[in-house]
């Protein structure tokens, strides 16, 4: 229950406290700027940390004291400002939630100071620009509201359109200088010109005039008739550089000394595209001048204004997002970017039916930016990408303005941290806002229709989240055609006729062919991700940080209750009105908005819970972050307003939390130095013309000499060996290779980690069988293959790939760090002897480590119908060696703590791919995994690692490097070593089988 205004305005306030603290703090800070450390006297000959550095604590005990004068003095200001200017209970309430939200970023901040390791950095313990920003926020708000008590027509004006819109015009004043700097550094090179003293300068110098100009228009003395159409004007006008803010996604020139002014490609049809954009955003300040000059009252802040303020902030520094998606030495994430377009463009490669990109077809965006508007090389990589964030920015903008107004819009972007996914997230929220509008819902055919459309583009962008949203929006369309039928249904039986035509068209186009391929591929995977991807809760904490894992794990998963916030906040609208659901989707947006949302939430947790980083944010964290910055937090401002600052205090609050863990800065510091930023040759990068190198894919720009190095000695191999048609099969797991040496990919993916479905590693041996590729890529020196083998991740891709090293078509050798196997035709000297060979497979093939895997896969068999991924199944030879071995009934053995050996006969007419046997304690067991640890050793010497749990064990021998290049083992060794805890044991059920999905006998 809302409490009434003139219980909120009685005595103090949070809001006040917090913003007395921050202007102390600042002006404490302020002050130990002026009067900076110096070392001091000591009374007796001690030695420590001050002697040392030669620092003192006079500094600390100065900032103390200036920090509690400054607090007390502030405290004071802000309560004689609002009991003196603001004599109305109603406007001391709505100063008091301005005061609250001016606090957010020094909230945000404080948030951010939790999480120390590993993601921190210097800004996050020394940066207080977001205090500063905090303290100017305040500043104005005290000015305004100052002069609105001293305005005669006062009485007359909007108290919150009056302040809003001085302390607005400030700030977007700044903001357009800011835009206009960097405009003009980005495009005509002036950053040596615009130096960050005059940046400063200016932006103080424009927001202190509009800031000035909107006292006046305040003050009596200058006569205006209608004040605040005035106001809302000088908004507008204060707001006519942000349009430039576009210019910002071209990327900082290179500094001084460089080959060439810019590290990143510039071409006609990049400007033109940037160019137009900007012309949009003055169409939209137009519009909405226009709509002021018709009367509407208000804040006058287009969500253009929005979208090119977070666009500064977020884009300006050219910094590239902490994830392998933007470091070229990240050859698989960064890969997964690169490699979708040039092989749909270049070699033909239809998606989902020649090429299977990860996450759909939001892959292809940024390499057709590329392609398109720039070079196509890794030079203008990070600018499309920059481009394509962007525009997914402003789109963002547009959409969270609908739902919340402009500045919690704003406030919205500036928390959502642009992680590898942002497109997709952006997309997904747009899909909800379109699909939630007043308009829209209140045509329910059309409705449908749009459905539709949007549904087809969200799960070609995005199979995952695009199909989750679509079965989210299920009962909306239920809704909605049942009010079709009855209304409208001549016309939703043309539509449906539409529809079908559109069907069967792109069908017989092509299209149609795409989206069920695409289907058969989510169907294909979406059962394994939990599998594949997932970490039991217990391993996914980090024991190593400062603070408890436990609070870390509920910091990421926040999204799970966010989902039932929402749900708690849409179902009782929703039921309320059930009677009449027609009237909710039309009037009743937000609570539609709500319930579509948590119903996503609520699907996507199959894709959620499967953790791929221990301790860090990964999908759980991302989401996260989408939850609480796109959806909750521009729905908080339309709850009551004693609610409505809580929520927004504490969700700024918890985005500010895990801001560093995503390595996300939502400062400003960087904004002025953004006209005067450049792209330095820094961490070790060097200037590299492909061209000249030989590497045409590099284009002009700065990369690391390792990249260099590693590309030049595989491209040089791979140019000796194969025609400029060819191609050959890379098992490293590095997608980026295929782009940097101008391969087509030869099966459905350009790494076998996104090929755990057997459906999808059948295709692809089809298609090796059909054409073998003259050269593989085994591995890299000194790491081998990785820690998730070919043979653990892709077992039928690896059946063909060791059958063929096997049987003698290949030869294996070695060019720099890279083992290939290469058939003897194309090699140019003599092959390596027999045993050299064997050795460099032994190096690059060597045994994974299974940890608990067996003992997962045995307790997977006691579902039902997995009998089905079992055939051969046959019961081995069993010997122990040693004593202390009890041979009981039916094969079970009684072993005690210690260490135990069983040899056991293979038996099989072809090679056994899985050893099954069963362990179980007798003795007192506390029920704390593991219980110990097993190896199996065959009989050419080739060895597994794992634990050992109670239950089934499947362990899988076809995994043993040693075993798939001998071809088969006549024996094994199973040697257990059981820990005391376990007391007694008993193993049993000993038998070999073979995968049901297996290629051809190994023998």
């Amino acid at each position: 229950m809302a409490l009434p205004d003139s219980e909120a305005a009685a005595g103090l306030h949070w809001s006040e406290f917090a913003a007395a603290l921050c202007v102390g703090l600042a002006f404490a800070a302020f002050s130990v700027v002026l009067f900076p450390a110096a070392s001091e006297p000591h009374p007796a000959l001690v030695v420590g940390e001050l002697t040392f550095s030669g620092a003192g604590k006079r500094l600390d005990f100065l900032f103390v004291w200036l920090a509690v004068a400054g607090t007390i003095a502030a405290f004071a200001g802000i309560v004689q400002v609002r009991s003196r200017a603001l004599v109305d209970a109603g406007m001391i309430a709505l100063f008091r939630e301005y005061l609250a939200y001016c606090c957010l970023p020094a909230i945000v901040l404080c948030g951010g100071q939790v999480l120390g390791k590993p993601f921190a950095s210097p800004p996050y313990f020394a940066d207080l620009n977001l205090v500063w920003l905090s303290v100017l926020l305040i500043a104005l708000l005290l000015f305004s509201c100052i002069a609105w008590r001293y305005c005669e027509a006062r009485r007359e004006m909007d108290f919150s359109a009056s302040v809003g819109n001085t302390v607005t015009a400030a700030m977007f004043a700044g903001f357009s200088w800011i835009a206009l700097c960097v405009a003009a550094s980005r495009l005509f090179l002036l950053q040596d010109v615009l130096t960050l003293r005059f940046v400063v300068l200016g932006a103080a110098v424009v927001l202190s005039g509009a800031f000035g100009a909107g006292l006046l228009v305040l003050l009596d003395k200058l006569r205006v008739l209608d004040r605040a159409r005035a106001l809302r004007r000088l908004n507008l006008i204060a707001q006519a550089g942000l349009p430039l803010a576009i210019f910002a996604l071209i990327l900082p020139p290179s500094e001084a000394g460089l080959p060439w002014p810019r590290i990143a490609p510039l071409s006609t049809g990049f400007i033109i595209i940037l160019t137009l954009l900007a012309i949009a955003g003055y169409v939209c300040l137009v519009a909405a001048w226009l709509r002021e000059e018709r009367g509407q009252g208000g804040l006058a802040i287009p969500a253009v204004s929005v979208g090119a303020i977070a666009v500064l902030v977020l884009f300006a520094s050219g910094q590239p997002t902490p994830y392998g998606m933007d470091n070229p030495l990240d050859y698989y994430h960064h890969g997964e970017w690169l490699i979708p377009w040039q092989q749909w463009v270049s070699f033909g490669k239809v998606p989902y039916i020649d090429y299977s990109p990860s996450h759909g077809l939001v892959d292809y965006f940024s390499g057709m930016a590329n392609d398109l508007l720039l070079d196509g090389t890794l030079a203008g990589f990070p600018e499309a990408r920059q481009l394509v964030r962007g525009i997914s920015c402003i789109a963002a903008a547009f959409a969270l303005s609908w739902i919340g107004g402009p500045l919690p819009a704003l406030l919205s972007l500036l928390l959502f941290p642009v992680t590898g996914r942002y497109t997709i997230f952006v997309a997904i929220f747009c899909g909800l806002v379109l699909l939630t509008g007043k308009q829209l819902q209140r045509a329910p055919v059309r409705w449908l229709f749009a459905y539709f459309l949007t549904g087809t583009a969200l799960v070609l962008l995005a199979p995952g989240p695009g199909a989750m949203l679509v079965v989210a929006f299920a009962p909306v369309a239920l809704v909605h055609l049942v009010r079709g039928l009855r209304t409208e249904p001549r016309l939703l039986a043309i539509a449906a006729t539409c529809v079908v035509a559109i069907c069967g068209v792109s069908l017989l186009m092509g299209p149609g062919k795409v989206v069920i391929a695409q289907i058969q591929f989510m169907l294909e995977n979406r059962p394994l991700y939990g599998a594949v991807h997932g970490l039991d809760w217990a391993r996914s904490l980090a024991h190593d940080w400062p603070v408890n894992g436990a609070f870390w794990e509920l910091l990421r998963t926040l999204w799970l209750p966010a989902m039932l916030v929402l749900f708690l906040f849409s179902v009782p609208r929703i039921w309320l009105r059930r009677r009449a659901i027609h009237e909710v989707l039309t009037d009743d947006p937000r609570a539609v908005l709500a319930f579509t949302s948590a119903l996503f939430l609520f699907l996507v947790i199959p894709h959620t819970i499967g953790r791929i980083d221990a301790g860090g944010p990964s999908r759980g964290g991302a989401l996260t972050v989408f939850a609480l910055a796109m959806i909750c937090l521009p729905l908080a401002i339309h709850l009551p307003r004693w609610s409505r600052v809580t929520a927004m205090v504490g969700i700024s609050l918890m985005l500010g939390l895990l801001a560093p863990a995503f390595g996300h800065h939502p400062g400003f510091r960087s904004v002025f130095a953004a006209p005067t930023a450049t792209s330095p040759a820094v961490n070790g990068k060097m200037s590299v013309d492909g061209v000249a190198t030989g590497i045409p894919a590099f284009g002009r720009t700065l990369v690391h000499p390792a990249l260099v190095e590693r590309i030049s000695v595989l491209k040089a191999a791979l140019d000796g060996w194969l025609q400029p048609e060819e191609t050959y099969l890379d098992l490293t797991n590095a997608n980026a290779h295929y782009f940097y040496t101008g391969r087509s990919v030869p099966i459905e993916s350009g790494a076998f980690l996104t090929m755990p479905a057997e459906a999808m590693q059948m295709r692809s041996v089809t298609r090796l069988e059909r054409g073998p590729p003259p050269v593989l890529l085994l591995g890299t020196l000194p790491s081998g293959t990785g820690p998730f083998t070919v043979q653990l991740r892709a077992p039928i891709l690896a059946d063909w790939v060791f059958s063929r090293l096997r049987s003698g078509p290949y030869q294996v050798v070695q060019r720099g760090p890279f083992i290939f196997a290469v058939t003897p035709d194309r090699l140019s000297g003599p092959a390596p002897v027999k045993a050299e060979q064997f050795a460099l497979l032994r190096q690059v093939f060597a045994p994974p480590k299974l940890v608990r895997l067996p003992s997962v896969w045995g307790h997977s068999t006691q579902a039902s119908g997995y009998e089905e991924f079992f055939r051969d199944i046959v019961e081995p030879d069993v010997e122990p060696f040693g004593t202390g071995i009890k041979d009981m009934t039916s094969g079970v053995f009684e072993i005690g703590p210690g260490h135990s050996v069983f040899d056991i006969a293979e038996g099989t007419k072809g090679a056994a791919g899985l050893l099954m046997f069963e362990l179980n304690c007798v003795g007192p067991n506390d029920g704390r995994p593991p219980l110990g640890s097993g190896r199996v050793i065959a009989d050419h010497g080739g060895y597994l690692d794992f634990d050992l749990l109670p239950g089934e064990h499947v362990v899988p021998l076809d995994a043993d490097p040693m075993t798939l290049l001998q071809g088969s083992a006549g024996g094994f060794r199973l040697e257990l070593e059981i820990d005391q805890r376990c007391g007694a044991a008993t193993v049993g059920s000993f038998r070999f089988a073979s995968r049901a999905a297996a290629g051809t006998d190994r023998r």
